[in-house]
């Protein structure tokens, strides 16, 4: 059975500041959480780019086309960002006694007009051969020259089609969707009915779409069968209950 974790970048970046992660001793729990389930799950991790790629992009305005030196340079240094994240992760994990392997998106992607195409099979081989793959957030060019950013929310769910996991459980920097973030008055099961409902869920800047999207991928997710989360990276009981095929604690189910 599959677990598809999806670490946002919110989770283990600042998104008010300039290149500071946060929550580390938190992905060292979640670590030796995995550890303890690595003979019931087969694990794949996607994380996001969180503040280090979003202001870079942002920056250089890397959500349009390829027009000047500067954002050629930009997709360099948001590539740089990304790699950054993926390998402190690895660093975390692998200390922890993880068979992780770091696989680049951008290299396992074709795009067909506006359809994204993975060779999932690259990530299968991995899984067989007992590694947990991480995968992050990217920024490519196609075959025309146009920047592609993909998100950590598009991936999740692109994985999620092929390999049909059990769980997927989004990783963020709070407990759940809240009906708003004065409250803080937590959705347990959320479905699409109530979206419009609520108001924006997150700070900072974020190019890939915002909680929004975010909840749109979920959904997408849910209509396939699969049990879907959002919880807390520090929510270290309700992640083990998930994962003992139990109710959370905490955490939004998305329900369709």
């Amino acid at each position: 059975m599959y677990v598809i974790l999806k670490i946002g970048g919110s989770a283990i970046t600042d998104k008010t500041t300039y290149f500071n992660f946060k929550n580390l001793n938190y992905v060292e729990k979640l670590a030796k959480i995995i550890k303890r389930y690595t003979d019931k799950y087969k694990f794949i991790i996607v994380h996001g780019g969180g503040n280090f790629a979003h202001r870079v992009v942002k920056c250089y305005g890397l959500d349009k086309e390829i027009k000047t030196n500067d954002q050629i340079f930009g997709i360099s240094l948001t590539k740089y960002a990304l790699l950054t994240i993926s390998h402190k992760l690895m660093d975390l994990f692998i200390r922890n006694g993880l068979q992780v392997y770091p696989i680049e998106t951008s290299d396992i992607i074709n795009f067909k007009n506006s359809e994204v195409e993975f060779n999932y099979q690259l990530i299968e081989n991995f899984v067989k051969n007992k590694f947990i793959p991480i995968l992050h957030g990217d920024i490519t060019i196609d075959f025309n020259s146009k920047i592609r950013i993909i998100s950590g929310d598009l991936i999740a769910y692109k994985l999620c089609t092929y390999f049909k996991p059990k769980y997927v459980i989004f990783l963020t920097d709070t407990e759940g969707v809240y009906t708003n973030l004065q409250e803080k008055k937590l959705i347990k099961k959320l479905n699409i009915h109530e979206v419009n409902k609520l108001t924006t869920q997150s700070f900072g800047i974020d190019v890939t779409g915002g909680i929004f999207t975010k909840l749109k991928y979920a959904f997408e997710i849910a209509k396939l069968g699969v049990k879907t989360y959002i919880c807390a990276i520090y929510d270290e009981n309700s992640i083990t209950n998930i994962l003992n095929d139990l109710e959370p604690e905490k955490c939004t189910e998305i329900i369709i």
